[in-house]
């Protein structure tokens, strides 16, 4: 009898990550009127400072839907692409881009969900994803969680 060699492939455990993400500029660039239509579609320039497990300031575009209801809003759909020319995660440095979307029908159930896209550098090989929720201290800040892991190289 003959048993053939199965090999066995370990995934790399993750780790949590948690932090803090303050806006720190807001600059409307476009703004489309809703027309017939309950919807406004906003082109938003955002600087934010991440700290905790990732660190870093990233300067990037955001699109933000917001669905009224006369002068309510009864929805949102957001989207941003978020690009660090240097993180810092979990210790290793490089570059970082990270996709961020949201979306609810109803804002009190709004929730984000982040995926990191890929890295350069030490960050090459990271790979992730999570939550974050916004809460208003003084400003904007917002809370996010999640896991990460390198694979090996």
């Amino acid at each position: 009898m003959v048993i053939p060699y199965i090999g066995m492939a370990q995934a790399k455990l993750s780790t949590n990550v948690d932090g803090a993400i303050i806006i720190t500029d807001y600059i409307p660039l476009e703004t489309l009127p809703k027309g017939q239509s309950g919807n406004i579609i906003m082109k938003v320039m955002l600087t934010a400072e991440f700290s905790g497990d990732i660190k870093g300031t990233a300067t990037y575009e955001a699109f933000w839907m917001i669905r009224y209801d006369g002068d309510i809003v009864v929805g949102v759909n957001i989207h941003e692409k978020i690009t660090f020319e240097t993180a810092t995660v979990l210790g290793k440095s490089g570059s970082l881009t990270i996709e961020a979307n949201l979306g609810s029908n109803r804002p009190s159930d709004a929730g984000w969900h982040w995926t990191i896209l890929g890295g350069t550098g030490e960050l090459v090989n990271l790979h992730g994803h999570g939550t974050w929720a916004p809460e208003v201290i003084g400003g904007t800040v917002e809370f996010y969680e999640g896991q990460v892991h390198f694979d090996p190289l």
